[in-house]
């Protein structure tokens, strides 16, 4: 485009050499008429010219200027072409994130989808559980070891317009130890034919509950239960109303003479002795018994 104002002068020059050439007429006697004639078409070549070059100059500037935004928005499409891969939300990416393991089965009970967290948690590898029944792959036990899965499974499409919140309930994965999930069912789609199974693994966190209870219900020293978790497993027993037709006993075994050991000996052997004496009644009673340290 920069090459349009030249070109028209160098054009608008060979046209007047042409016409002038081709006139045949520069050795005649009539040469000043010619050139009188010549003389009066200046004027409206010039500014013709003159109009051609406005004009070229005109769209030059304008598409100088519309240039770079062509440029930008092409390298901006390239960039966004190169990121969109890498920043594209995906929707199990969002699923495992929030939900955690996700598994869908139809009113068969056979899977049709399993995320990436359901398969870290269950041990088993999508491509190989597809087709095959949800009781095969979701092996569940509530708190007292009765199975679950197939009475969720069976409860949802009873209930298909509630969706059902069991709590924490163990998971037993194709190898390994059992681990500890928060189970949610709910039905989708119309007449409920699809299931989806919501577990999110809780097993950490049991651990550090379990861990600040036990701390807090259990004398430092001993390891035994300390008066305030004794005291409330005592009151529990007197308000239980299935337990009247059975009978409590309660002992209180005092330590004589422990006052001399901790004055004689130290409070190290002092506590050696309670440590001692702790896990001689943790051997003899049964496991429904409960040793508190008062």
């Amino acid at each position: 485009m920069r090459f349009v104002v030249p070109i028209l002068s160098l054009v608008a020059l060979a046209v007047v050499f042409v016409w002038v050439v081709s006139s045949g007429q520069l050795n005649k006697t009539s040469m000043a008429d010619k050139l009188s004639v010549l003389t009066n078409l200046v004027p409206y070549l010039l500014f013709g010219m003159f109009v051609a070059q406005v004009a070229a100059v005109y769209l030059l500037v304008r598409f100088s200027r519309r240039a770079p935004v062509v440029t930008a928005l092409a390298v901006h499409d390239a960039v966004d072409e190169v990121k969109t891969p890498q920043e594209q939300v995906n929707t199990e990416w969002v699923l495992d994130a929030l939900a955690g393991g996700v598994i869908v089965a139809n009113q068969q009970g056979i899977i049709t989808y399993m995320n990436t967290s359901a398969e870290k948690l269950t041990l088993w590898q999508r491509d190989k559980v597809l087709g095959e029944h949800v009781s095969h792959v979701l092996k569940l036990e509530d708190l007292q070891g009765n199975p679950l899965g197939e009475k969720a499974f069976e409860t949802n499409m009873f209930h298909p317009n509630y969706p059902l919140q069991f709590g924490q309930v163990k998971l037993y994965p194709r190898i390994g130890e059992e681990r500890f999930v928060e189970l949610n069912t709910t039905c989708i789609l119309e007449n409920c034919k699809a299931i989806v199974f919501i577990f999110r693994d809780v097993t950490a966190d049991r651990k550090v509950i379990n861990r600040l209870y036990r701390q807090a219900s259990r004398d430092a020293l001993t390891d035994l239960m300390n008066r305030t978790s004794f005291e409330q497993y005592v009151e529990q027993l007197a308000h239980d109303t299935s337990a009247l037709t059975r009978s409590h006993v309660l002992a209180s075994v005092d330590l004589d003479n422990f006052k001399i050991i901790n004055d004689t000996c130290g409070h190290l052997a002092g506590d050696e002795l309670l440590k001692q004496v702790a896990q001689i009644f943790r051997r003899s009673v049964r496991v429904s018994d409960k040793v508190g340290n008062l």
